[in-house]
């Protein structure tokens, strides 16, 4: 996962892990602990979020599946 690269499209769309938080119903600290590679977002959760910030395929793949 490029973790990076979603840290950017999640400033650049305005959104913080608080708004990840609540469209994914975790805590903060969750979604902190998925951003800090200490665990991993889920298939459910990849699509949700990539679904909700409107990425396109490729963003996805680069994103999700590196």
């Amino acid at each position: 996962m490029n973790v990076d690269k979603l840290k950017v499209k999640l400033f650049e769309k305005g959104k913080t892990y608080a708004d990840v938080a609540k469209i994914l119903d975790i805590s903060i600290t969750a979604v902190a602990n998925k951003m800090n590679k200490k665990s991993k977002f889920d298939c459910a959760e990849a699509t949700i979020i990539s679904d909700w910030l409107k990425l396109s395929f490729q963003d996805r793949v680069d994103i999700f599946l590196t």
